[in-house]
């Protein structure tokens, strides 16, 4: 009877770990998958942002080395569309609150581009400093969640913006 009992014991003890270590697999699944979409964000963001600036280099160019008018307005025509585009695609990756400096540059540039106005360098400049900034904050949460085995709350989020 008293085999009987322990073999119980055993097997229910046995249970008890294969869910916990269930419940664990999912857990680190679930990060697995959450620190992977935030790398892929932070791909396509660096993605836009190269095409972006790739984009505003090729309209100074155009406009000081064109000598033949039609063919620089095709091409003026063209860069102005994929920077709309680029303009609208980075403005909903990001942070109305947060992310204000990167917003009001994108809306200098875009604007310069659209009423074909001369473009700031330092603007330029500074939206890749920003987006820079950006993009390291973000890399260093993504590296203290996978050590720490957990998504940051929003303070601990905080002291890296800061």
């Amino acid at each position: 009877m008293e085999e009987i009992a322990v073999i119980v014991l055993a097997l229910f003890g046995i249970l008890i770990i294969v869910r916990c270590n269930l419940e664990m697999n999912q857990e680190a699944q679930s990060r697995a998958r959450m620190t992977e979409e935030k790398l892929r964000w932070m791909h396509d963001i660096k993605g836009a942002v190269s095409r972006y600036c790739s984009l505003i280099e090729q309209y100074k160019n155009s406009r000081m080395l064109s000598s033949d008018k039609k063919a620089s307005r095709g091409q003026l025509h063209q860069i102005k569309e994929e920077v709309v585009e680029l303009d609208a695609y980075l403005k909903l990756y990001l942070n109305w609150a947060q992310d204000g400096k990167i917003l009001t540059l994108l809306n200098e540039l875009t604007t310069a581009v659209l009423t074909e106005a001369d473009l700031s360098d330092f603007a330029y400049r500074k939206l890749l400093d920003e987006y820079q900034k950006m993009l390291k904050v973000e890399w260093e949460i993504v590296k203290t969640e996978v050590s720490k085995g957990r998504e940051l709350k929003k303070e601990e989020k905080g002291r890296f913006m800061n």
